[in-house]
């Protein structure tokens, strides 16, 4: 294993890769922004030296006004999410301008909130001989911040989604079984994007299977990964066999089915809730469950709270 053979730092700053010096992120938790630490280290000769991993882990960011790590609402992750990271009304990236110089390594952490605050973000760094390097004190060389503002978002609830009926299919099984299905699509009114599903129901994505005037109910809930054509071969319902149908034909929005397999026997009864959390594009989270409404012959959708 190599060791770190640097013994000065010509530059520390913490930066936006938008080249501002504030930016905002949602105050979800799951919303990241990139800040970058940019670091130049020499050896003993004046030459540049590349950080090895050793030197890279005692890379912190801090509180700037503090000294501190992150803390109190606010953390960081060398590891990158899929939520978007830039609010709409801001630049991802600045315009090419300037050179950087090269010999300037960029070192790029993602940074959470949960709390509605402003806070100056610096970093600190710890050479092989323990001097402790860092960007908070004014008038110093390597004086640098970037003010973060975490922004209130409400998560989720019923005025803020649409649950819609449509009338599908009339598909028919393997076995000649013709059925009726209905889905239902969980849309955010807002526009964005429902990227990501959290079930807390272990009964997925067959939820519910009632015998409701003499017909065979089924209530399905679709992940997000399942294709849109699906084969159906594990139903509870006798003789039913293979059954393709449609789902998860609409980006962004999440699929449930009601299958109805007309005068047949149910081999099961099964009557739970499907509960689970949705995520939007920013991580913004919202808690629901639906359940079979066995005397509309639909599904139904509330809170989870």
């Amino acid at each position: 294993m190599a060791n770190s053979i640097w013994t000065n730092l010509e530059h520390l700053s913490v930066s936006l890769p938008s080249g501002d010096t504030h930016g905002k992120i949602y105050a979800n938790g799951n919303m990241q922004v990139a800040v970058q630490v940019n670091v130049k280290a020499v050896d003993k000769h004046g030459l540049p030296v590349q950080l090895i991993e050793e030197d890279i882990d005692s890379i912190v960011l801090i509180d700037n006004n503090s000294g501190g790590r992150l803390m109190n609402g606010w953390g960081f992750s060398r590891s990158e999410n899929s939520y978007l990271h830039t609010m709409p009304d801001q630049v991802a990236e600045k315009a090419p301008g300037e050179e950087v110089d090269p010999r300037v390594q960029i070192f790029t952490f993602w940074v959470s909130c949960h709390v509605v605050s402003i806070i100056a973000i610096g970093a600190s760094i710890v050479a092989p001989d323990g001097t402790v390097y860092n960007t908070r004190e004014a008038g110093s060389t390597f004086y640098s911040y970037i003010m973060l503002e975490g922004v209130n978002i409400p998560k989720y609830t019923l005025t803020d989604v649409d649950f819609t009926r449509f009338d599908t299919a009339k598909p028919v099984s393997s076995t000649g079984i013709i059925v009726d299905q209905d889905n239902y699509y969980l849309s955010l009114k807002n526009g964005l994007s429902i990227v990501a599903v959290d079930w807390m129901t272990n009964e997925i994505p067959l939820f519910a299977a009632i015998n409701q005037s003499s017909s065979a109910q089924l209530y399905y809930a679709w992940p997000l990964a399942y294709a849109s054509q699906y084969v159906i071969n594990d139903s509870p319902v006798a003789g039913l066999g293979e059954l393709e149908i449609i789902i998860n034909d609409r980006a962004g929005q999440v699929c449930f089915s009601r299958i109805a397999c007309g005068n047949v026997p149910l081999d099961a009864v099964i009557d739970t809730a499907a509960t689970f959390t949705v995520f939007d594009q920013y991580g913004t989270a919202g808690h629901f469950s639906v359940t079979q409404n066995a005397k509309s012959f639909m599904m139904k959708i509330e809170n989870y709270l």
